[in-house]
């Protein structure tokens, strides 16, 4: 079997690796010093390729904590990257190291890259731009990490490795902080000046208050001033404006959302880092240095040694249970507590991951009656979509969804803001004001025609993916696709006189200036009305007599 070269490693400061919970790191410790994998896993100090094959879909994330706590504990301060085939493969992986005690960054894949003319997510965008940053400052502190992204990702544009810190505005309680200085900066930067921030890329200024929507936050930040002191920051939510978290510090990214995209994805892995492959195509992601996938040999054509079962990893022998059946059915407890028995008796280790506490006590009631002897199996608190057995480390891990049968989707909060998003943006947007033809106005594009609702395709990592968007089009008879979870930013156009508008061109800043110069328009009206009003409080009028007879029959 080829084995790609690995990447060198270089020493790098002592840091704290990766923790491990006190209640997985005893089944990571049996199937890490069980003599297969023990044997595999010095693989890495040998320098060549590790390849784990014959691993379940359901046991990879524990492949994968296991790497990371390995590769960190000795190699403090690097980076270790794990590549999945698809965003689902992705999301699973993310959510279930977090029980075996890895915390990794998610980072998100271009998600509107699947049709070029549609618009980006900003939510995403936003994650993106900021796990990208805190990769790169996680380097250059000496900090050790991990990172969960699709395969095809590494391929995508980014900004340059250090841009995002460079032009990174750190601001701490505490602080001085001058505010026109501040103002100066964030129009400089292309903020938008508001009275009210709503999006990202804007801020707002009410005596000692600033607002402030970063361009790579996932929630706009609120500064208190007292005098020219920060005295408090918090986050707050931009719909209802109202504060939800405070906190020490916030981070104002001095560019626009859509940085020079000069690098790769791919640029920002170092020297020293480690590359996994995560299940993919054998020619997906050559260069990793370790390889877990489910298929036998790798995937590889060419294969003639005989197969390693040594490291293999297998579905739950159990199966999967039907609502009710382990609770109703004493057929059911008893094939259970038969298997739990031989597994006993063999000197297996047994865990059992629960949802929570409560299901930990509820499971504790079933199997009471089963005499099991106390502490067998381990329980574990955390979500874990499905069980799995490994032979070579005699370690059985099942889930607590696959013997009750209550499945739970599994989603990051990501997805969940994406989803709260939508579903405000659905109440708001009232789209039957619509018509075919209606000329509308995109907040950040301009004036253009409504072509109505259409769905859309897209090829995404887990496969075909369909959503509906509105089709707008613009000058040259180009055209716009707003996902509905954007409409918010297009509202009917409400123009004087009968002459119709000009549409806008698509790439060209005239719209912006035309914004900016009837804001402005917008805010010296407003200063006349209140100079009018002042000197109307402040200056003395003339008194008028009653009208006469005279002026009535006038």
């Amino acid at each position: 079997m080829p084995r790609a070269k690995q990447r060198k490693t270089t020493p790098a400061s002592p840091h704290s690796g990766a923790g491990v919970s006190s209640e997985s790191s005893g089944l990571l410790d049996r199937v890490a010093n069980s003599p297969a994998f023990a044997a595999r896993l010095a693989t890495l100090d040998a320098g060549d390729q590790a390849v784990f094959d014959h691993v379940a879909e359901a046991a990879q994330p524990l492949v994968a904590a296991l790497l990371v706590r390995r590769w960190l504990a000795e190699r403090p301060g690097t980076t270790v990257w794990l590549a999945c085939p698809h965003i689902k493969a992705q999301e699973i992986l993310h959510a279930e190291l977090s029980v075996w005690g890895v915390e990794a960054t998610f980072l998100p894949e271009n998600e509107w890259a699947g049709f070029e003319e549609i618009l980006p997510d900003p939510e995403a965008a936003a994650e993106r731009l900021a796990g990208l940053k805190r990769v790169w400052d996680a380097r250059q502190a000496g900090k050790s990490q991990a990172v969960v992204l699709c395969a095809q990702s590494l391929d995508e544009t980014a900004p340059r490795p250090g841009s995002l810190t460079a032009r990174t505005l750190s601001l701490r309680a505490g602080d001085r902080l001058d505010l026109s200085d501040l103002s100066e900066k964030l129009a400089a930067a292309g903020f938008e000046k508001t009275s009210q921030v709503f999006q990202r890329g804007q801020f707002a200024v009410r005596g000692g208050i600033v607002d402030v929507f970063s361009w790579q936050a996932l929630f706009p930040v609120r500064l208190e001033l007292f005098d020219d002191e920060i005295e408090s920051i918090r986050e707050f939510d931009a719909d209802d404006q109202t504060s939800t978290r405070k906190l020490t510090e916030a981070e104002i990214l001095l560019a626009e959302a859509d940085l020079e995209p000069a690098a790769r994805v791919a640029d920002y892995i170092g020297s020293a880092d480690l590359t996994v492959d995560m299940d993919l195509d054998a020619d997906a992601f050559p260069d990793a240095a370790v390889r877990v996938t489910a298929a036998d040999g790798g995937g590889l054509e060419g294969v003639t040694e005989e197969e390693d079962y040594s490291v293999a990893c297998y579905d739950n022998p159990l199966g999967s249970f039907e609502a009710g059946d382990f609770i109703l059915q004493e057929q059911r407890r008893h094939e259970f507590s038969r298997q739990m028995a031989e597994w006993q008796r063999d000197g297996w280790t047994v865990a059992m991951a629960f949802h929570s506490r409560g299901e930990i006590d509820r499971f504790a009631e079933l199997v009471s009656a089963d005499h099991l002897e106390s502490g067998f199996p381990r329980t574990l608190v955390g979500s874990l979509s499905r069980g799995f057995t490994i032979p070579g480390a005699r370690v059985a891990v099942l889930s607590d969804a696959e013997i009750f049968g209550r499945y739970q989707h599994q989603r990051t909060q990501r997805r969940m803001r994406l989803a709260r998003q939508r579903q405000t943006t659905q109440r708001q947007a009232d789209l039957t004001e619509f018509n075919y033809g209606d000329l509308v106005v995109h907040v950040d594009y301009g004036i253009g025609k409504f072509r109505g609702i259409r769905e859309r395709e897209s090829d995404t990592r887990a496969g075909k993916h369909r959503e509906e968007v509105l089709e707008i089009e613009y000058a040259d008879e180009a055209r716009l696709f707003v996902p509905l979870d954007q409409a918010h930013l297009v509202s009917r156009y409400i123009g004087t006189g009968k002459k119709a508008p000009r549409l806008s061109r698509l790439g060209d800043k005239r719209w912006s200036r035309l914004r900016k110069d009837a804001e402005r328009s917008i805010l010296d009206y407003a200063a006349r009305l209140l100079t009018v009003q002042a000197e109307r409080q402040t200056k003395r009028g003339h008194a008028h007599p009653p009208d006469n007879k005279w002026q009535w029959e006038f």
